[in-house]
């Protein structure tokens, strides 16, 4: 053993340019071997030169040596070499036979060393030749250890001819086959000194030759750019058994990716997301996608690319510290990954109300089996949906409304259905999601009224979605179900609101009134013409529509109002809005209204799409769409009550009645004035790809065009209309 560290010694004393001429020509030091005695496995006695030296210090008169040095013959002591060459303490016997975990002379290897075909015992070399606990590949490439039997095997047994050739094989071992630390990071170009880098910046080792070929090679053809290498790098089996803590984690990619140590407040904000619940991949594309991580590659001629994540837990940040605040307050522990994965994604697919999974948290079975009483139940809600310590005034409320008779599941709604959870959701980006008009009392499919139970639903604080189930609903038209701002109703398609039969010529079964972003979708309004008790006024309207901004009407029944199925008007020029805009109706069925199916009175930007409006009767106009703006004072419309941007497509309306010159049962139709061309009710109208069953007109709407349009019936066209691939029966222009 101690005469391949000298061979290794002598490389490395070669390879740092020691004159070898001097090394010739000086004598040996005590202990030292010169070049005479080198030999690939023993030092062999070569004869002594013409002139003999001294003995040196530690060495007998017939050369041998004492205290662990190198016998004439060979022989290593570790303290002394027996006269009979063997060996003491372990050594290296005569023989060449090795005790206590050396080398046998045949190149078997005990205690873990290397054997002689290179396959290692006790987790150090690995047949790949990829070492573990810094030893020695098979491939000669060296980690955190010593040199051992390799130059020998790379000798294949042959004596070395002098230093020159010593330094020549060492040369090749070292520096061949391995990344010198001495070696610069960037031998040939930028991509090797790339790779260099990541290996010991974030391996904190040198570069396997094997390895670094692969990298290397991998980037210049085009198969991998930076990211890729960065996720090689980090998520390695290697990396990962290093067993870093978050705060070390964050740490190496700050150096990796950032060169440079840690700001006080990056490392906050990434600790944070640590301690939240986001994965270590989350925040390692945060720092692979970063500038400064561009400005390395850039600096190497490397092209970084982009990181994208897969999982579930990592599409939302909001998501997933919810599902892990869950974990921490209602369960006492941090989420595993795959419990983490799964309720993060039942959320982002909407699989799952945050409310539900919160709710399924706390009658989880782990959750049960902790057996709290009433009080420490309720402290649990306090802090899972309150985000704070109970107050005792609410405690002993909950507390006492269980001893009552109030079931635990009615307590948490209680909680879940609170402002306060509400708040907390919304610091997550998140809302309760579709609540249930049955969870404020509407029964469906009774005789009850329900109308104040939808209301209800509305005015709750946090909720931007209302679901109405399968059944049929009792409603007050004279109250009407009156949308908030930024909610939406969601109605199955079997969901039914029977309007009561009342006498008031004014109502809205829906009204929305001076509100924005509001969306009203499936289900059906059945109005109560035929249960009407009176028998004046039109303006019962299954959905009115007053100063409303981005509404969207979408696959609703709307039939049997005393009034317009759909009205768009204002309710006066002293709100804050004046008249709608942006007004989408599609997909719905729209019909058997009395007096028209959809009247526009003072609205911009209307979309009517993919409808079917059918046989308005019982009062004029008794039209499919009718825009009709109202008028001032003075009897002329204002310019800002001019309806603009309305476009009809992809619709079919069917009318009753036919030939009235006046626009009486017409499909469409502009107001008429008679004998005033100058009165404007539209502009910028465009229908395209409609069926109209019956009658039309354009009395007073300006740049209309209809394009691949069947009207069978005739077009009344007061206003020069652009017509584009229209078939009609008849048409008269004024």
């Amino acid at each position: 053993m101690k005469v391949r560290k000298c061979l290794v010694l002598l490389a490395t004393i070669a390879m740092l340019a020691t004159p070898l001429s001097a090394l010739a020509q000086e004598p040996a030091e005590a202990g030292e071997v010169t070049e005479e005695t080198v030999e690939t496995e023993t030092v062999i006695d070569e004869g002594m030169p013409d002139e003999e030296l001294p003995p040196s210090e530690g060495e007998t008169e017939d050369g041998s040596t004492e205290d662990g040095d190198v016998d004439e013959d060979g022989s290593v002591e570790d303290v002394d070499v027996d006269e009979d060459g063997s060996a003491e303490d372990g050594d290296v016997d005569e023989d060449g036979s090795a005790e206590d975990g050396d080398v046998n002379e045949d190149g078997s290897a005990e205690d873990g060393d290397v054997n002689e075909d290179g396959s290692a015992e006790d987790g150090d070399v690995d047949e790949d030749g990829s070492a573990e606990d810094g030893d020695v590949n098979e491939d000669d490439s060296a980690e955190d250890g010593s040199v051992t039997d390799i130059i020998s095997s790379e000798l294949g047994g042959t004596e070395i001819e002098g230093i020159i050739e010593t330094e020549e094989i060492a040369e090749t071992f070292l520096f061949n086959n391995v990344v010198s630390e001495d070696e610069p990071l960037v031998s040939e170009d930028g991509v090797t000194g790339f790779v260099s880098r990541m290996y010991t910046v974030a391996l904190g080792r040198q570069a396997e030759k094997k390895g670094l070929a692969d990298w290397v090679n991998r980037l210049r053809t085009g198969s991998a750019d930076g990211s890729v290498v960065a996720q090689g790098f980090i998520t390695s089996e290697e990396f990962v058994n290093r067993k870093l803590s978050d705060s070390d984690y964050v740490d190496v990619l700050y150096h990796t990716f950032f060169d440079r140590d840690a700001d006080d407040g990056g490392r906050k904000t990434w600790m944070d997301k640590l301690e939240g619940g986001m994965s270590r991949e989350y925040v390692l594309r945060g720092f692979v996608n970063s500038q400064e991580f561009q400005n390395l590659c850039d600096a190497y001629g490397i092209k970084r690319g982009t990181m994208q994540l897969g999982n579930k837990r990592d599409q939302n940040e909001g998501i997933t510290m919810f599902v892990h605040r869950l974990y921490v307050q209602a369960l006492g522990r941090k989420g595993e990954p795959e419990g983490m994965e799964d309720w993060t994604g039942r959320i982002l697919d909407n699989i799952m109300s945050p409310e539900a999974v919160a709710k399924d948290f706390i009658f989880s079975e782990e959750f049960v089996k902790k057996g709290l009483d009433d009080t420490e139940y309720v402290k649990v809600l306090y802090r899972t949906f309150m985000g704070r310590e109970y107050d005792q005034a609410g405690l002993d409320d909950w507390v006492k409304k269980i001893a009552g008779g109030m079931s635990r599941e009615r307590v948490l709604i209680g909680f879940s259905r609170s402002v306060e959870f509400a708040n907390l959701l919304s610091e997550y980006g998140l809302s309760l999601g579709p609540i249930s008009v049955t969870d404020f009392g509407a029964v469906p499919n009774d005789e009850g009224d329900d109308t104040d139970a939808f209301n209800d639903a509305f005015e709750q604080e946090g909720v931007d979605s209302i679901y109405v189930p399968a059944g049929t609903y009792v409603i007050d038209a004279r109250k009407g179900i009156k949308p908030k701002s930024n909610k939406s109703l969601v109605m199955d398609s079997e969901a039914v609101l029977d309007v009561v039969g009342n006498s008031q010529g004014t109502y809205n079964v829906i009204d929305i009134r001076n509100v924005q972003n509001v969306s009203i979708s499936g289900g059906q309004i059945r109005g109560e013409r035929d249960k009407h008790t009176g028998s004046g006024g039109e303006s019962g309207m299954g959905i009115g529509i007053y100063d409303g901004v981005n509404i969207r009407i979408s696959n609703v029944s709307i039939s049997g109002n005393w009034g317009d199925g759909i009205y768009l008007g204002t309710m006066d020029d002293k709100d804050d809005i004046y008249g709608c805009d942006n007004i989408r109706i599609e997909n719905c069925k729209i019909f058997n209204n009395r007096r028209s199916n959809i009247s526009i009175v003072d609205a911009d930007n209307v979309t009517i799409d993919g409808c079917t409006i059918s046989d308005a009767k019982g009062t004029a106009p008794q039209c499919g769409i009718n825009i009709e703006p109202n008028r001032d004072s003075s009897g002329r419309i204002p310019e800002d009550a001019i309806c603009k941007h309305i476009r009809i497509t992809n619709t079919t309306i069917n009318v009753l009645g036919k030939d009235d010159y006046y626009g009486q049962y017409f499909c469409f139709m502009t107001a008429y004035y008679p004998n005033d061309k100058s009165m404007h009710t539209a502009d910028d109208m465009i229908i395209d790809s409609c069926t109209f069953n019956g009658d039309c007109g354009n009395y007073s709407g300006t740049n209309v065009t209809i394009s691949n349009t069947v009207i069978r019936g005739t077009f009344y066209d007061y206003q020069g209309t652009n017509l584009k691939n229209v078939n009609y029966e008849n048409i008269w222009r004024g």
